[in-house]
């Protein structure tokens, strides 16, 4: 019977609804009650068929037949909608129960064919119409009874009345059951089975969904680890390129690179002028402090994780007891159990490298490496800024050492040339307020100097009939000197300028007078007379006198 039911009950589509799901149900226990009512209704007919004929009972036996050939066409014609061939199953069964109250009254098996059609109308098209099913069979019967016992439909003879003395009577009630019962049967173990397998399946994809939702969470948590580490390595990225002096940026992404990463340690190694070794620049903790004063360095395309980065060009992870083994001949991390070494490369140049290590094995994979390396990156390029920065400031120190020099000997051929050059404003003291002044305070005299580019070129001499001047006196004083030593700069400047210009021109005067020359005799005195024109020279001669030709 199981096997039978299995192999009406079939697989549930599950990519249907729940509702989909019962109804595919459904219909396959009214595919199997159908073909199973027509089994047993045909064979109750033939069993039947005889006693009918001999009672010359040719109305029941038309509808006896009538009633098998329709369940035998719902049963096999798969095209008729499934409510018309629920419904008309169930009419089936209401109307051979209204048959047996009709031929045998209570003594028949009404009873059980109205239990079977209201159990089945549960089943086929839900609750509410089975309750409907239960209140119209009822109905029916009491209504069967009350007309037979007002004598409006003819009570049954003794003779049709089932005798329960008869063997015969208590075969055919035991038929009645058997239909029903199996037919009930076979519909709730069907949807007993059909229910157990969509459960069993809801339940396979709810283990599933709950995979499929821890494998997100994982992915999720992992994403967001991820997107801190990004939003982390542009910090610790900004704070290397904020600060132009080596070791101060190197500690700052040391000591933010650990905190933030949770790492054991984070050092900052940097090639030395020879290219051999790496020394340690920057360190975390007290391990990194004592390091630092050691001068801790390590060689070059050595045994370790920094050497090995370094000289491959490419980082490098070791992890457990490797990482173990390879710490073991430093006693600053004993317990380092994963590192990775990160190469600080500046184009083709490798500047040094970065070891970042933890004290839990496998802590790092190929996808740290990414993160990291942004990270190792920016330092580099932090490091050749604050190189070429250094640069400019030594370039910018070399130009300005060079401009006071051209200042000083500039002020100092004027002064020379000159013999210096001063000038004294002394302002006439009113006669009211003269004297009294000078009885309170003592005179000062205030001694500025003027600076051009840091070159002190002079200095402004004031004197004060008090002690000191205000605050805003001196700024007032300050102000007027810096302005003064600009204007008298300018002016040096403009006379230079006219001075290169006259000397400009009266080479270009010579050179036209040279030009028009037509002999030796002419160019030597032109050239003696422009030259006697200089204000330091006294007397020009020139002389011709070829060198002979040495004898061979």
């Amino acid at each position: 019977m199981n096997r039978f039911v299995q192999w009406f009950q079939g697989d549930t589509d599950t990519s249907l609804s729940t509702e989909d799901q019962y109804q595919a149900i459904r219909e396959r226990i009214l595919t199997a009650v159908l073909i199973g009512s027509a089994i047993l209704g045909g064979g109750t007919y033939i069993f039947f068929v005889q006693a009918i004929v001999t009672q010359g009972s040719w109305l029941w036996l038309t509808l006896y037949t009538a009633g098998l050939a329709w369940v035998l066409a719902i049963a096999f014609i798969r095209q008729i909608p499934y409510r018309i061939r629920a419904y008309s199953f169930l009419v089936v069964l209401y109307a051979l129960g209204i048959i047996s109250a009709l031929q045998y009254g209570a003594a028949g098996d009404a009873r059980i064919w109205f239990m079977g059609a209201v159990l089945l109308t549960g089943v086929f098209l839900g609750l509410w119409e089975g309750l409907g099913a239960l209140a119209l069979t009822t109905a029916t019967y009491l209504g069967i009874g009350w007309t037979m016992k007002q004598g409006v439909i003819a009570t049954p003879t003794s003779t049709s009345i089932l005798q329960f003395d008869n063997f015969a009577s208590w075969t055919t009630t035991a038929a009645t059951y058997i239909t029903i019962g199996t037919i009930i049967i076979l519909s709730i173990g069907i949807l007993v089975n059909g229910l157990n397998a969509t459960t069993r399946k809801n339940r396979e994809y709810v283990k599933t969904l709950a995979a499929s939702q821890e494998e997100l969470r994982q992915r999720s948590t992992m994403l967001e680890q991820r997107e801190t580490q990004i939003r982390t390595a542009a910090e610790i990225a900004r704070t290397a390129v904020s600060e132009l002096d080596p070791d101060v940026f190197f500690q700052q992404v040391a000591n933010l690179m650990q905190s933030r990463f949770n790492l054991y340690y984070v050092g900052v190694f940097i090639l030395d002028e020879s290219g051999h070794y790496a020394t340690l620049r920057a360190g975390t903790g007290e391990a990194g402090k004592k390091m630092l004063a050691e001068g801790y360095r390590l060689a070059v395309g050595s045994t370790s994780a920094v050497g090995y980065a370094i000289s491959s060009r490419e980082a490098h992870i070791i992890s457990g007891e490797e990482a173990q083994d390879r710490h073991r001949v430093n006693p600053y991390l004993p317990e380092a159990r994963s590192e990775m070494a990160l190469p600080m490369l500046s184009g083709e140049r490798v500047l040094g490298a970065v070891s970042v290590q933890s004290d839990r094995p496998n802590a790092f994979n190929r996808d740290d490496i990414t993160i990291f390396q942004s990270i190792v990156d920016s330092l580099a390029i932090a490091l050749e800024n604050a190189h070429l920065f250094q640069q400019l400031q030594n370039s910018l120190q070399e130009l300005q050492t060079v401009y006071r020099q051209y200042i000083r000997q500039s002020w100092g051929d004027i002064t020379e040339r000159t013999q210096g050059i001063s000038y004294t404003y002394a302002r006439e003291a009113e006669e009211e307020d003269a004297h009294p002044v000078q009885d309170i305070f003592q005179p000062a005299t205030v001694e500025i100097p003027l600076v051009l580019r840091d070159e002190p070129i002079g200095y402004l001499s004031l004197e004060s009939s008090r002690p000191a001047l205000t605050p805003q006196e001196m700024n007032f004083v300050e102000a007027v000197v810096q302005q003064t030593a600009l204007a008298l700069e300018n002016i040096r400047l403009v006379e230079e300028t006219q001075r290169s210009a006259q000397r400009a021109r009266i080479i270009n005067d010579f050179s036209e007078e040279l030009s028009r020359a037509m002999d030796v005799e002419q160019v030597i005195k032109t050239a003696v007379r422009e030259l006697g024109r200089l204000a330091a020279v006294s007397e020009v001669a020139v002389h011709i006198d070829p060198a002979p030709e040495d004898e061979e």
